[in-house]
């Protein structure tokens, strides 16, 4: 197999998931290294959207603007130093 990237859409609900670890599962089978990232992973190497970075000055005017959510927004983000 020549293909070095294989992408699996669909609507929500419709079996994105159980199909993208049947994939790696049957790629692992025949000796095929294989990785598999499904969206809002902290690891995927392109969702961005999960690993947003704000300058400091930048989180706190984003806290301000939301700090009706601000309890919520700062339990999911992470400290720069952490990495």
């Amino acid at each position: 197999m020549d293909t070095k990237l294989i992408l699996i859409e669909g609507m929500p609900g419709s079996g994105k998931s159980t199909t993208a670890r049947l994939v790696h599962e049957v790629l692992w089978q025949k000796g095929i290294e294989a990785e598999v990232y499904f969206e809002g992973d902290l690891n995927h190497p392109t969702d961005f959207e999960s690993v947003a970075y704000f300058k400091n000055d930048e989180w706190h005017r984003f806290l301000e603007e939301f700090s009706i959510l601000r309890d919520e927004i700062t339990e999911k983000g992470c400290p720069e130093d952490i990495y």
